[in-house]
């Protein structure tokens, strides 16, 4: 066995040796809120607190906790998100996964290593983690797996809204908004890339804040 499992291995039966996360500043936002004169200025913080809303429903996982792990933990997002999976399925701590990624290990290696010899499971997402994919295309999976949780919307829909160039916070967006107003995503769609609207701009147009679009996210999970 190459020494970088046995290493793994060590740590995923003793959970108690963990290693320290890199630690990094946070990086607040500063405009949380639709300003008409700057009406961009608060798309970053609408598109965030919106996916972090999104993981936190479909993992159960508190958006404070979610923000200390990625803002001031440094976490990378695609890291977290696949962390937070793999202990859905393997039940294995999530700082324990976190910190061994944190110190080298692999995704491919760590899931190897949290399976402790046993086969995988049909879930496709694992498989893809366990053939060494990159992360990117695991995270987009893991993605499109909690907008279909969340929103029940088909696998056709999510694919067709990223062909047309929007991401997958963008994506979370739309179908979030569509929810809460009533509004077809077509038209949604066409206030962003055709009346070229921000996205605060938008849910200023249906009377939500970014707060509130975040919260009805969020809303059905315990937190």
């Amino acid at each position: 066995m190459k020494p970088i499992l046995l290493f793994l291995f060590f740590l995923l039966l003793f959970p108690g040796r963990l290693l320290a996360f890199n630690t990094g500043n946070c990086h607040c936002f500063r405009h949380r809120n639709y300003d008409a004169q700057n009406k961009f200025a608060a798309d970053d913080y609408l598109l965030t607190t919106g996916y972090n809303s999104l993981i936190a429903h479909v993992f159960d996982i508190s958006k404070g906790t979610i923000i200390m792990k990625k803002m001031k933990g440094g976490i990378n997002g695609d890291d977290l998100v696949i962390g937070l999976y793999i202990q859905e399925k393997t039940g294995k701590p999530l700082d324990l996964l976190l910190s061994v990624r944190d110190n080298g290990g692999s995704w491919q290696q760590i899931l190897a290593a949290a399976r402790d010899g046993q086969a995988g499971s049909n879930d496709p997402i694992m498989a893809t983690v366990a053939a060494g994919d990159n992360r990117t295309t695991v995270h987009r999976m893991i993605t499109d797996f909690m907008l279909k949780s969340r929103y029940s919307c088909p696998q056709a829909t999510i694919a067709g809204l990223r062909s047309s160039g929007f991401t997958e916070k963008k994506i979370n967006l739309l179908l979030a908004l569509r929810e809460q107003t009533g509004a077809p995503l077509k038209k949604l769609g066409a206030m962003i890339t055709g009346q070229k609207m921000s996205w605060s701009e938008v849910a200023h147009h249906f009377g939500l804040t970014p707060k509130d679009v975040g919260q009805q996210i969020l809303k059905g999970a315990e937190r």
